[in-house]
């Protein structure tokens, strides 16, 4: 009878997950091709069980970057095949449990009525149905954020003690989070942040000195999780300061839930002081963190604030609604009363073609707020070139990423096309850099047949380089938009000679 009252309690959270794994499983079953960033993850993940570890082809690594991502891909692909399904399906179950999570913590912190709006905006909005269904860390990024916060705001209640068992939990799931992906590394500073608002507000200062191994920590597995490329590159030491396409992604896409997430603070700060800190603290440090010091160019880095954000939306939400029923007596028409106004309020939200989805799609573009990632069909661009040189001898290939020709042919022989070289060779996957005209006609005359992608828009191969092969080279093919994405219009160009 226990279990029959539990699933009849929680059977509307029931169908959220269960209607948010559909909505994210359809996004995957079509197989369409990676973009960039997941065809790296994917390439490490396929060497764990090529070569027995997370490496290319001439055996380097990441260190610790994504490091826990590869094996859980690897396992994946060992199950289900080597497949962008196999690659995305742990993204798809991250995201499905991420509901649930969302709902239980909200729950516990504030109300069930809060933890089925903030649940709700997890399993439907757009934004998360893109990022769960991608070969990316992020969706684990705001796993771990949330429990983080959750284990945080345990520790700020407790009154006894500065460092008790949820705070060091945290600091498990902190560093977790940290070889997930760089960014995770927000989380230790959060959980820093925690105990040092704790020992202030406390007077026991000598905690402080607890700030220095996190320092340590963070600074060992930042050094250990980027290689000689971003090492060198000198944006990964900047602090940056232009907030102009955050001010254009939050105004034009999310000025509601800023607004809603205001409302709810402000709740907060009468209900639960503590919590209104913790959550608006979380909220603004992972903003800064994403706009000052990762890049102020990418949203997907402010994703873990998205849940927090959700629950304070929900939080603003549930007490526009209590004022709306404020006169009314009858508990009947409270209930109606106050139910209709939440969907009322929600109604410019969840209507269609807005930041929610009430039907499956088959893919959710990581472009849906900001046109920031190519998102181009390289599967097929790269079976016309595996058409083009089947049975052929001498021919080198040249794209301006250098992880695509190692995925969809691998061992095959390629030169990476770039503005700047900071290697001749590059130290990750040991192929020839190029990026004059000059090197590029030297480099054309030692092979009797090559083919070349071009991308079609501002690329990592020079604007000079890139007419000079348009003018000069045999136009091959075009491979346009990636099919279910026809809105975000990306292409590309293959070129020949000798074919």
């Amino acid at each position: 009878m226990k279990i029959v009252k539990k699933l009849y309690e929680y059977f509307p959270l029931i169908l959220l997950l269960i209607g948010g794994f559909w909505f994210r499983y359809v996004g995957i079953v079509k197989n369409l091709s990676f973009w960039n960033d997941e065809i790296h993850t994917a390439i490490f993940s396929r060497g764990i069980l090529w070569y027995g570890k997370p490496v290319t082809e001439i055996g380097t690594g990441t260190g610790l970057y994504q490091l826990p991502l590869y094996y859980i891909t690897a396992l994946s692909f060992k199950i289900f095949g080597i497949s962008e399904f196999a690659a995305r399906i742990p993204s798809v179950i991250a995201g499905t449990f991420l509901i649930a999570i969302v709902f239980f913590i909200t729950k516990k912190i504030i109300s069930t009525k809060e933890a089925y709006i903030a649940s709700f905006l997890i399993a439907f909005s757009q934004i998360q149905l893109a990022w769960s269904t991608q070969l990316r860390p992020y969706i684990w990024i705001e796993i771990f954020t949330f429990i983080v916060m959750f284990l945080c705001y345990r520790n700020i209640t407790n009154k006894v003690k500065i460092i008790d068992k949820s705070i060091l939990i945290a600091i498990l799931v902190a560093l977790t989070a940290s070889l997930f992906h760089g960014t995770g590394l927000i989380n230790i500073f959060l959980v820093a942040t925690t105990i040092f608002f704790k020992s202030i507000i406390n007077r026991k200062y000598s905690y402080l000195i607890l700030i220095i191994p996190f320092a340590v920590v963070s600074s060992f597995i930042f050094y250990f999780s980027l290689n000689k490329i971003i090492l060198s590159m000198p944006w990964i030491w900047m602090i940056r300061f232009d907030t102009l396409h955050y001010q254009v992604f939050l105004k034009a896409n999310y000025s509601w839930l800023i607004l809603g997430a205001a409302v709810g603070s402000a709740y907060l700060l009468f209900k639960n002081k503590l919590l209104f800190i913790l959550l608006t603290a979380f909220v603004i440090i992972i903003f800064a963190f994403a706009i000052f010091k990762v890049n102020p160019y990418y949203v997907r880095y402010s994703l873990p604030a998205f849940p927090i954000l959700y629950v304070l939306f929900s939080a603003g939400i549930v007490l526009t609604a209590k004022i709306l029923t404020f006169l009314v007596k009858n508990n009947f028409w409270k209930n109606i009363v106050f139910y209709s106004a939440i969907i009322l309020i929600l109604f410019p939200v969840i209507k269609p073609n807005t930041k929610i989805k009430f039907i499956p799609s088959y893919y959710y573009t990581i472009n849906g707020d900001m046109r920031e990632n190519p998102i181009v069909d390289y599967k097929k661009a790269f079976l016309i070139i595996e058409n083009l040189i089947k049975g052929k001898n001498s021919v080198i290939i040249m794209d301006a990423i250098n992880d695509r020709t190692p995925w969809y042919l691998p061992k095959h022989k390629y030169i990476y096309l770039v503005k700047e070289p900071l290697f001749k060779i590059d130290p990750q996957f040991g192929e020839k850099t190029l990026s004059s005209i000059k090197e590029f006609e030297q480099e054309k005359t030692k092979y009797k047949r090559g083919v070349i992608l071009i991308e079609n828009w501002e690329s990592q191969t020079s604007p000079d380089l890139q007419n000079h092969i348009r003018n000069t080279l045999k136009h091959e093919a075009d491979v346009n938009n990636l099919p279910y994405n026809e809105a975000d219009r990306w292409s590309v160009s293959i070129y020949s000679w000798g074919l």
